[in-house]
């Protein structure tokens, strides 16, 4: 089951597109946060969006919240009551944040970074011409010192053995198996078998953390 989260404001066309790129499906469900006071473009917003899910997603259950924006801390708490909620028993999460105002994408981010989510997060840019997006697991990694040593020798050599890591680093090869596979876990390192030996490469994540190290 899917769960797709969106922040709408005026314009529906990013909520829609991002409906079509999920690919939802009779069982899956979509929440859409709306920032209060509602004017009247982004009632018509979310009425073209509820429309377009009646329409062409049956079976889809959309739940709107609305959301009192000016009071920072209890307009997180709303957020993540919610996102509990609808985030049970879902095995793939994704939130949006292409649309409404900046201060309701900031609540919805810092509420699902809270609630520990394992979330795919998305952002269209302003003129459709692409698409970011970033695991949510990314902004609360933590290395350990070896963890790190580990990450920055992966990336430097783009594909590399366990052995090879232990060799260079002076580890026990348990201590390095260990260690590749948190981070393997954790989207730093992709695992590809060859044959038995385990090939290590770094993912985009890897290589942005350790250019911030």
């Amino acid at each position: 089951m899917k769960l797709l989260v969106l922040t709408l404001g005026f314009d529906e066309k990013f909520a829609v597109r991002a409906l079509l790129r999920a690919g939802l499906s009779f069982g899956d469900k979509a929440v859409i946060f709306l920032a209060e006071p509602l004017d009247e473009r982004a009632i018509k917003a979310w009425r073209t969006v509820e429309d377009i899910v009646s329409r062409y997603f049956s079976g889809v259950n959309v739940k709107t919240v609305k959301v009192d924006v000016s009071e920072f801390y209890d307009a997180v708490a709303t957020i993540a009551e919610k996102l509990r909620e609808e985030s049970k028993n879902v095995n793939k999460v994704i939130i949006n944040l292409s649309g409404g105002m900046r201060i309701l994408i900031l609540e919805v981010l810092v509420a699902a970074h809270l609630l520990k989510l394992k979330a795919l997060v998305e952002i269209e840019f302003e003129n459709f011409l692409g698409l970011a997006k970033f695991p949510l697991e990314l902004l609360r990694i933590e290395l350990s010192e070896k963890e790190k040593l580990i990450l920055k020798y992966v990336v430097s050599r783009k594909e590399t053995t366990i052995t090879n890591i232990a060799n260079a680093l002076e580890l026990s090869k348990t201590t390095a198996h260990r260690k590749v596979w948190k981070l393997a876990s954790q989207g730093l390192i992709k695992i590809e078998k060859k044959g038995k030996t385990a090939i290590c490469k770094p993912t985009l994540q890897a290589k942005l953390i350790v250019k911030t190290m």
